[in-house]
């Protein structure tokens, strides 16, 4: 189901991006916006119990990732957007895909009202650490954030790095696991607006 979802927003958002002028988009980034991408990544993480006051910690795993993003907002300017943004790393562990993700409000500064340009923008919000298709797995959640640059090719299109950073956690009886997580990401991003 959950893949059911992820094509249909996929296909949403590049029917969005091919014909933005026929959603009433005027072009310019200030308003209405929706946006999504796909990149590659690596995802490193540590997991750290905390049981009665004593820490074990494991050796840290890296993997390479798959990236998944949306966003949905306004711009307040033309080179100002703030929006929902939901970053998501797909990795495969020995058992089972797992995911990453952060999901919350994101702030994009633009260097020029129109494209090219480069642009930074950042992050905040709750992370995340689950296994999605494995409902026995325990989710886990924590404060994250993401910081990130890039490059707006042509308007609506551009090349994204991102750090993203997250704590997710899952206590009880005691003792609390955190999942100690930070993925770098690069992806090819759409912005209709």
């Amino acid at each position: 189901m959950c893949r059911n979802c992820i094509c249909a927003m996929l296909l949403i958002l590049l029917v969005l991006g091919l014909t933005t002028q026929g959603f009433a988009f005027d072009g310019k980034r200030q308003g209405f916006i929706l946006g999504g991408g796909v990149g590659a990544g690596m995802t490193s993480y540590t997991l750290t119990l905390d049981y009665l006051g004593m820490q074990v910690t494991s050796e840290r795993e890296s993997k390479f990732s798959v990236v998944t993003n949306f966003m949905i907002g306004g711009g307040v300017s033309n080179k100002v957007l703030l929006y929902y943004t939901n970053k998501v790393s797909w990795f495969s562990t020995e058992d089972e895909i797992a995911i990453f993700g952060l999901t919350g409000l994101g702030i994009t500064y633009y260097f020029e009202p129109k494209a090219p340009s480069p642009l930074l923008k950042a992050g905040l919000g709750f992370s995340s650490f689950m296994a999605p298709f494995e409902p026995e797995y325990q989710d886990y959640w924590g404060f994250g954030f993401s910081l990130g640059a890039g490059y707006e090719l042509s308007p609506h299109w551009s090349v994204e790095a991102d750090l993203v950073m997250g704590w997710p956690s899952y206590g009880e009886s005691g003792g609390t696991l955190t999942v100690n997580t930070f993925s770098v990401q690069v992806g090819f991003n759409g912005v209709a607006y």
